[in-house]
């Protein structure tokens, strides 16, 4: 072990030198050089900036806001349902139309939906249609005598007439003839009613033949108790009615029975029809007008 000793002395005494040389051949230079780099550096200092003061500018004050013209509010359309004189009102809804035990023109029973609407309280009179003739010179009825209805019978309802006689009529008056529909709501109500009094036919309601008795035309309102739920008088018999409703190009719808014909016939849903272009001594009319 002895004889090691010395290389191994040598060795270390070898490092130490290359150590001893590395250091002043490579690193010395160095830090001379980092030295100098430092004192040759100058350290400058930067003033802090000043942030510039904010002008508070006192400006005169603004003038008050102009006031808002304040526009009236628009008036609200009131509709009235006060029905004008000699007529009534009829309200908007539901009601039955029809019927599944009649004759197969009244089927189906339905509901149908109508807008309210105003409607005479009774058919047109004579004296009401002799206004018309006087103030437009039209043609009067064949039954009347130089432009006049027969004596005493003023307040009997005109027939006689045509649809287009009806027509012309309802236009003078600011008025039109009702639909089928309206004629039918007006005559048996919401409930579906055979007559506008009910469902069972009774005497002194209205004017219409039973059985073999004899029966003639009468004045308009003298059955209180055949009244409608609205109203209406004598809409079942005294006379059938025009209605606006078409039943072909020849024919219009008209409702209501007549002094001629039996109760069956005057059920608020019995429906016949006649040719637009002629007239019948039992057709007269009823004028309608709508709610504005």
């Amino acid at each position: 072990m002895k004889r090691y000793r010395l290389p191994i002395l040598l060795f270390l005494l070898l490092l130490l030198e290359l150590g001893r040389v590395y250091y002043n051949k490579y690193y010395k230079p160095h830090l001379e050089r980092v030295k100098q780099l430092k004192e040759k550096t100058q350290i400058i200092e930067i003033p802090p900036v000043e942030q510039p003061k904010e002008e508070v500018v006192i400006s005169s004050p603004l003038p008050p806001p102009k006031p808002v013209e304040k526009k009236p509010p628009k008036p609200i359309v009131e509709i009235s349902t006060i029905p004008p004189a000699g007529m009534d009102y009829v309200s908007s809804g539901e009601f039955i139309i029809g019927s599944d035990e009649g004759t197969e023109f009244e089927k189906p029973k339905r509901k149908v939906y109508l807008k309210d609407f105003f409607i005479d309280k009774y058919e047109v009179t004579n004296a009401e249609y002799k206004k018309f003739l006087d103030a437009t010179g039209y043609k009067p009825p064949k039954d009347w005598t130089d432009n006049n209805y027969p004596a005493g019978k003023g307040n009997y309802p005109v027939t006689n007439v045509t649809y287009t006689d009806t027509e012309n009529y309802a236009k003078w008056t600011g008025k039109r003839l009702p639909s089928e529909e309206e004629w039918e709501k007006s005559a048996r109500g919401t409930d579906g009613r055979k007559y506008p009094w009910g469902n069972q036919w009774l005497e002194e309601r209205a004017n219409v033949r039973v059985g073999f008795k004899k029966s003639s035309l009468q004045a308009v309102g003298i059955y209180p108790k055949g009244v409608s739920p609205y109203g209406g008088y004598d809409l079942s018999g005294n006379v059938w009615e025009w209605t606006s409703s078409k039943f072909d190009k020849k024919y219009r719808i008209i409702r209501g029975g007549s002094f001629l014909q039996p109760p069956e016939l005057s059920r608020t849903s019995f429906r016949d029809f006649y040719e637009a272009d002629k007239f019948r001594e039992d057709i007269g009319f009823r004028c309608v007008k709508d709610v504005k």
